[in-house]
């Protein structure tokens, strides 16, 4: 499905994680998350990536100059949400940063607070 969040157009994909649920069952929590999720929430799970990022990156080497977390905030950009039972899986791309790669977040579904980061090879 297609949909627009903060003026990105992303994919929704719905996945029921084996549970037995169908996208009728699932599409309600992709509207709860839309309904709860302001832009503040959103810039903030984008200032929380970049920050990740940056900081493992520069984890043996020294500090992070403050301009590159600015960078990767810009350059991070939402492709899909993949809708879980309990859990929603943002999926970001930062081409230059991390060429062929994803950035897979993943927010909990109660309180819509990050629960993990990856960098996966795309």
């Amino acid at each position: 499905m297609k949909h627009e969040l903060f003026g990105n157009p992303i994919t929704v994909e719905f996945d029921d994680d084996g549970e037995g649920m169908g996208r009728e069952e699932l599409e309600p929590l992709y509207g709860r998350f839309v309904d709860e999720l302001t832009e503040d929430m959103y810039l903030d799970y984008i200032s929380q990536v970049a920050a990740e990022l940056v900081d493992s990156a520069y984890q043996q080497d020294g500090e992070p100059d403050e301009d590159e977390y600015d960078a990767l905030e810009e350059e991070l950009q939402l492709m899909s949400v993949i809708v879980y039972p309990d859990a929603y899986m943002l999926v970001f791309v930062a081409e230059e940063s991390f060429p062929d790669s994803e950035i897979l977040v993943q927010v909990e579904a109660e309180s819509l607070e990050i629960e993990d980061i990856i960098v996966e090879e795309a």
